[in-house]
């Protein structure tokens, strides 16, 4: 087993006892089939989440820290690169249902680089997202046939 793997599974067994004990934080790892994880701190008393995605050898390819609200909706993020630059920043507006209504990509110095509004149907399902330019001019309308879940985790990782 490389040390790596055991490193996290050791901290997600320790993160798990905190969890259990009524602790403020949960941690959780994602293994993808590219052979990718992805490993994610909730702290919910400091109200962020921080992800970290790995390639199969455990190099970091980056990393994302989502600040929550007090209902624990993530409101923005910050995405860094392997070496912990910041690359862009994104902001997330909500709709009365409680569902992403717009998401807003700035580059590290706050300038506007994009926006994304998601469209819902029936059931809560995402039906399509419209990107924009920073001039305001649509980019693409990308329509999903069925649908997924609205949720800002299905977005992580995409500017």
């Amino acid at each position: 087993m490389n040390r790596s793997l055991l490193a996290s599974l050791l901290f997600l067994a320790s993160a798990a006892g905190a969890w259990a004990q009524g602790a403020t934080i949960h941690a959780t790892s994602r293994l993808y089939d590219d052979g990718t994880r992805s490993n994610t701190v909730v702290d919910a008393e400091k109200r962020t989440a921080e992800e970290t995605l790995e390639d199969p050898r455990g190099k970091i390819l980056r990393k994302v820290t989502y600040l929550m609200d007090e209902q624990n909706q993530y409101i923005g993020s910050m995405t860094y690169d392997p070496k912990g630059t910041l690359v862009f920043r994104t902001a997330y507006k909500y709709d009365s249902a409680g569902r992403v209504e717009e998401e807003t990509i700035s580059g590290p110095d706050g300038t506007f680089l994009r926006r994304r509004v998601y469209a819902y149907g029936p059931q809560n399902k995402l039906t399509n997202v419209t990107e924009y330019d920073a001039s305001g001019q649509k980019i693409v309308t990308a329509r999903r046939q069925g649908g997924a879940a609205a949720t800002p985790a299905a977005r992580r990782g995409k500017k």
